[in-house]
């Protein structure tokens, strides 16, 4: 008899397996990320209903199949349904921006409980804020800081003295992992320039996360510096560039 597992999920991806059937891609709160096959899943009157669709928290009943590696959803029960990011374009593409993230960025079933709970956690806000671009913002950062490779934004990644002059505009180093002083600055040339706007608006976003999103403004000038310094970092350290962010973008015009 094959051992099962009980664990929250929620989907990223799904896929048409068979004529019937569909190939799930879950990001598991107690395994991680594991492929799963949802037997029946595609028929009109399946038994699981709208549990398995694309952001849907449920609650997994699986068992493992050795032979094809992958997990075989036995029961799911609806927890979360996020019903609410099919309505908005913007928050819609936020979300799978999200999805396709951890999907690219995660170790196959490699179990991390705290990023499982932000990124529900950031669904839910995404559902209920005026602001899905900072959210998704927060998110990201959140990502790289659970990573390890939080920015250092109050001193000098380099150096480690003096942070950034007030009123003035500063660089970011991925490569050092943060703000540079005048000094190292000129030192350092693969590195993004961005205002006192977005060097306040990051350090906001980095510090409060997802929950106090919405009370930021952001104008487009600090949005775009602050995309640079995530694609930066993300292209350091993962050679990732943001292709679904700029797809989200022209999903909204």
């Amino acid at each position: 008899m094959q051992p099962y597992h009980k664990t929250q999920g929620i989907v990223l991806k799904t896929r048409k397996y068979s004529e019937s059937s569909k190939l799930l891609t879950i990001y598991t709160r107690e395994l991680g990320r594991i492929n799963a096959l949802a037997k029946g899943a595609r028929k009109i009157k399946s038994r699981f209903g709208s549990s398995l669709e694309v952001f849907t928290e449920s609650k997994f009943l699986f068992y493992k199949q050795p032979s094809a590696g992958l997990y075989v959803v036995s029961q799911a029960q609806i927890l979360f349904p996020h019903e609410g990011l099919y309505f908005a374009n913007d928050k819609f593409a936020s979300a799978s921006v999200m999805a396709d993230f951890l999907y690219t960025h995660t170790v196959q079933a490699e179990r991390h409980e705290e990023l499982y709970r932000f990124f529900r956690d950031s669904l839910k806000e995404l559902e209920l804020t005026g602001a899905p671009q900072n959210v998704l913002l927060s998110f990201m950062l959140k990502f790289l800081t659970v990573a390890g490779y939080g920015l250092q934004l109050k001193a000098c990644s380099s150096c480690g003295k003096g942070g950034t002059e007030p009123g003035r505009d500063c660089r970011i180093s991925a490569k050092h992992g943060g703000v540079l002083c005048e000094a190292c600055s000129r030192k350092e040339g693969d590195s993004v320039v961005i205002g006192p706007a977005a060097l306040k608006a990051l350090s906001f976003l980095q510090e409060k996360g997802y929950k106090l999103t919405g009370n930021l403004k952001l104008d487009d000038t600090s949005s775009g510096e602050i995309k640079k310094v995530i694609g930066n970092f993300l292209q350091y350290y993962y050679d990732y560039e943001l292709k679904s962010m700029r797809v989200m973008e022209e999903i909204i015009k």
